[in-house]
């Protein structure tokens, strides 16, 4: 009995325990806030930018922070030659995407709409971020169909839905964007004229 109780294994102290999961539990919560947070890309601009400043390689920069939410992903940065901004915007401070404007839509702020037979405009498959070619067929005297030419070419489309016709058939309603010259152009093709639209791109 002598000999087993020299092999007896040591006991240990339960606030020696206490002690240690304690010193551990400290050490885990310090590695957690002391951990550096996942960063993310974003663009900043590279100096003062005016509201209406077109965006061009010097004006902008990539930067590392924290959130990007909202912001303009650094990944960006070869997609914004010639975008607008809506709103001045401090040297460092990063790029909103809701500040900012598409070539096409800055160069034609206004829109209007037209409704067409779907069977006019690609069996109404046209949808938001096509750009179309109008071709409009003149009405001549007599009821006539008169002269088919291109009315309009690379016309940009901000919204189209399905609605139906009143006599049953299918029509799609589109929503362009236009400019001071093209609107009066498909106003009087609409009016005088049938249009047809030819998706060239989406």
């Amino acid at each position: 009995m002598a000999v087993l109780a020299a092999f007896r294994a040591p006991r240990i102290d339960r606030r020696t325990l206490i002690a240690a999961g304690l010193a551990a539990l400290a050490a885990l919560i310090v590695l957690t806030l002391t951990r550096p947070a996942d960063r993310v890309s974003v663009l900043v601009a590279s100096r003062a930018l005016p509201a209406g400043a077109a965006l061009d390689a010097g004006a902008v920069e990539v930067r590392q922070m924290s959130s990007g939410d909202g912001l303009v992903g650094g990944t960006a940065l070869g997609e914004l030659e010639g975008w607008t901004l809506l709103a001045p915007v401090a040297a460092g401070e990063p790029l909103l995407a809701s500040q900012l404007v598409d070539p096409a839509t800055a160069a034609a702020p206004s829109s209007m709409s037209i409704s067409v037979e779907a069977a006019h405009a690609a069996l109404g498959s046209i949808t938001a971020g096509d750009r179309v070619d109008i071709y409009v067929t003149w009405s001549a005297a007599g009821g006539e169909r008169g002269r088919t030419e291109l009315l309009a070419a690379g016309v940009e489309v901000l919204e189209s839905r399905p609605t139906d016709d009143v006599g049953g058939g299918d029509r799609t309603e589109i929503l362009f964007a236009v400019d001071s010259d093209l609107a009066p152009l498909i106003a009087a093709g609409y009016r005088m004229g049938e249009l047809d639209l030819v998706r060239t791109s989406r």
